[in-house]
C-alpha cells in the first residue's frame, strides 16, 4: 500500500544524489507531481535553474538560507514558503553555520533531461573580475550585540587574513576619510574582540586576533572618531 502521509521530517523517498554539496531525495508516488526534500550543506549553493512551463513551491523546513527568485534576494527560514513562477530563475545559497532542509513540489520531469535550464556562469568574465563582497565562510546575519553582524561559517585562526575592511578616501563626505567594503561595513564592536584592523597604505585590513569557531561572530574594538588610531601599519 502507498504511503500517502509523510512529513518534513521523512517524506518517504529514495535518495537521487549524497555528494558534498547536498542530499537530495525524491517522492514519485503521484502521477504528476514530485515531492522532493534537499538538505544543503554548510556554505554551499544549489545550481541556480529555472523551468520553462512548470511553477514549483520551496517549504523550508529547517536552518536559514538566501532564496534568490529572479533578482531578488531573500532571507529564508523555518517555515517560509516561496512561490515559484513558470520560468523564473531560482537557487538556494547556505552562507550559515548549519545544514538548510527544504522541501519542494513540482511538476514531475525527468532530472536527466534539459526541462530544468541551468544558468551557466561566465567563466572569462570570473577570471578578469573575481572580487567577493565577503572573504569564503563568512556571511552577514543577525547579531545579539546590534542589528546585523559579521558570522564565520568554518573555524578561524589566530592571524588568519580576512582582507580590506576600509579604503582611503579623502573627502568631507565620509568619516575618518575611509569608506568601509562590506567586511568593515558589518563588522561590530566588542570590548573582547576577536578580530583586529591594521593600516597597510591606503587600505585598513583585517585579521583574526584569537581562534574563532563555526558559528560565532567576528568583532572589533572599534576606536572613536579615528579608525587609524592604536593599529599597527603592517609595513613597519
Amino acid at each position: 500500500m502507498k504511503r500517502m502521509k509523510v512529513n518534513d521530517k521523512n517524506i518517504g523517498g529514495v535518495v537521487i544524489k549524497d555528494n558534498d554539496t547536498y542530499l537530495l531525495e525524491d517522492n514519485n508516488l503521484l502521477n504528476n507531481l514530485t515531492l522532493s526534500k534537499t538538505t544543503l550543506k554548510i556554505g554551499k549553493s544549489t545550481n541556480g535553474h529555472s523551468h520553462e512551463n512548470e511553477e514549483e513551491v520551496y517549504f523550508f523546513v529547517n536552518g536559514t538560507a538566501t532564496m534568490t527568485i529572479g533578482d531578488e534576494n531573500y532571507p529564508a527560514q523555518k517555515g517560509d514558503i516561496f512561490l515559484i513562477p513558470a520560468g523564473k530563475f531560482h537557487r538556494v545559497k547556505n552562507m550559515n553555520s548549519q545544514e538548510c532542509e527544504f522541501v519542494c513540489v513540482f511538476q514531475k520531469y525527468d532530472r536527466e533531461s534539459k526541462t530544468a535550464v541551468y544558468k551557466k556562469e561566465n567563466k572569462t568574465n570570473m577570471k578578469e573580475n573575481n572580487y567577493r563582497p565577503l572573504p569564503e565562510g563568512l556571511y552577514i546575519g543577525m547579531s545579539e550585540i546590534e542589528g546585523n553582524g559579521l558570522f564565520t561559517s568554518k573555524e578561524l585562526k589566530k592571524d588568519d587574513e580576512m582582507g580590506i575592511s576600509h579604503i582611503r578616501y579623502n573627502s568631507d563626505d565620509f568619516h575618518s576619510n575611509y569608506i568601509r567594503t562590506p567586511l568593515g561595513g558589518f563588522i561590530n564592536h566588542s570590548e573582547t574582540p576577536n578580530c583586529e584592523f591594521y593600516e597597510c597604505g591606503a587600505y585598513l585590513k583585517m585579521k583574526i586576533s584569537t581562534d574563532i569557531n563555526a558559528g560565532e561572530e567576528l568583532t572589533v574594538k572599534y576606536t572613536l572618531y579615528d579608525p587609524c588610531k592604536n593599529y599597527v601599519d603592517a609595513n613597519e
